[in-house]
């Protein structure tokens, strides 16, 4: 019993709503599901609640911590959606370009992951 264990009250971050729509938006404006996958999966990001752990995880952020904190998440998710499709070697390639792209501020594969990850 998780509640039972946890003394203190749950806090939700106050600019959730704000940032959370900003977020997602940000993240639907990629077209990273059809670089890899040739399909459309733009109406999995709302219902992933990758912005509403952000809110709950870091309850004093401000605004723009929130937001940074709430991109990478759905930056991490995106791959995992992304590599859910995709055989080994497809998996792989998708690891190889999101590390390239943080690792390496010249990296560009041409793919709208990279151009995400690098923004």
């Amino acid at each position: 019993d998780l509640h039972a264990r946890c003394p203190w009250p749950a806090s939700l971050n106050v600019h959730y709503s704000t940032v959370a729509a900003a977020s997602s938006a940000w993240t639907l404006s990629y077209d990273v599901f059809k670089d890899f996958t040739g399909q459309k999966k733009r109406d999995v990001v709302p219902d992933r609640g990758c912005e509403l752990l952000c809110a709950y995880a870091y309850p004093y952020a401000g605004p723009d911590q929130l937001r940074a904190a709430c991109d990478f998440v759905n930056i991490l998710f995106t791959i995992d959606e992304v590599s859910d499709d995709q055989d080994g070697a497809g998996a792989h390639q998708t690891g190889q370009i999101a590390l390239g792209a943080l690792r390496d501020d010249s990296y560009d594969n041409g793919s709208e992951l990279c151009r995400m990850i690098k923004e």
